[in-house]
Formats: C-alpha cells, sequence, structure tokens
C-alpha cells in the first residue's frame, strides 16, 4: 500500500458529540488509520453545517437513521466531560441502543499492554499508558499522557484526565 493510502474498507464512524474532544477523536482516528471520521452529531444547534477538522456536524441525534443508512456502523463518544459521566454515558447508550458498535480510539503513541483488558468504546490518546493486569471498563478516556498502572482498575464511562 502506497505511504498515505488507507484501505477503502474502513468503517465510518459518528462521532456524537462535536466539542474540543471531537477534535481529538478525530485526529487519533485519522493517525491510526482504524475508520473514517464521516459525521458529527451534536445537540448544539449553532454547530450545526460547521466542520470540526473537515468532518461535518450534520445535525443532533436525530439524523442517526440517515448516517445507519448511509452506512454507518461505529461510533465514538466525542464528549470529554470532566467530573460528570452522564453525557458520555447517554451518548454511548444511544448508539449502542441504535445498533451501533462503540469504536476504541487508539492513538498510535498510546502504550497499552497486551495483558491489559480493555472495554469496548474505549479511547487511548495521544502518549498514554496502560500496564500490565489494568483493567479498563466501556466508555472511559485514558487522555493524552495519563497512565494507568497495574493492577488499576477503571469503571464504565470514566475520564482519566490528561497527565
Amino acid at each position: 500500500m502506497a505511504p498515505g493510502k488507507m484501505p477503502e474498507n474502513r468503517p465510518r464512524c459518528v462521532l456524537l458529540g462535536g466539542g474540543g474532544h471531537a477534535r481529538v477523536l478525530i485526529d487519533c482516528i485519522r493517525e491510526s488509520g482504524d475508520a473514517i471520521s464521516y459525521a458529527i452529531l451534536d445537540a448544539n444547534a449553532d454547530l450545526w453545517g460547521t466542520k470540526v477538522l473537515g468532518v461535518l456536524v450534520m445535525g443532533g441525534d436525530e439524523k442517526l437513521p440517515e448516517l445507519l443508512a448511509q452506512g454507518v456502523k461505529v461510533f465514538a463518544v466525542g464528549v470529554g466531560n470532566v467530573g460528570d459521566a452522564n453525557p458520555r454515558r447517554r451518548l454511548f447508550e444511544l448508539g449502542i441502543s441504535r445498533g451501533l458498535t462503540p469504536i476504541t480510539v487508539r492513538h498510535p503513541t498510546a502504550v497499552c499492554s497486551t495483558a491489559a483488558e480493555i472495554g469496548p468504546g474505549c479511547q487511548l490518546l495521544p502518549g498514554c499508558i496502560v500496564n500490565a493486569g489494568a483493567v479498563v471498563g466501556a466508555n472511559v478516556i485514558i487522555n493524552s499522557g495519563a497512565i494507568v498502572e497495574h493492577d488499576c482498575t477503571v469503571g464504565d464511562h470514566v475520564h482519566v484526565a490528561t497527565g
């Protein structure tokens, strides 16, 4: 495969939430080559019709059936609220309830032991480390430079902050 070329059979990914965290996810997805950031959905009508790193904010959650009809099969939660896991949980449950599969986003500079357990929909951001024996739940953000040490357990929908 030529440098810079990605396989055409990569899944189309919708990001649920279009704030600053979505920018980081789009970059990570591009760097990993695991999916195509196809569209963003966000409840904030002021964002509709705008683009985040070239990815269109199509509208709100009501656009999910349209995206499914366009072949979107995977999703990532593009909200990174610190201190309140409820928005992440709600969006994760919405994606699941609509038949989408949560994609695990892993930046190429993230270090993750093969002896760690990573739940569905996790986001391993640039420079993070997840060591042997760690158990990371579903829909967790391990933010840039964060470390989850050996034998630690991180519950579902948690945001492990930067550094």
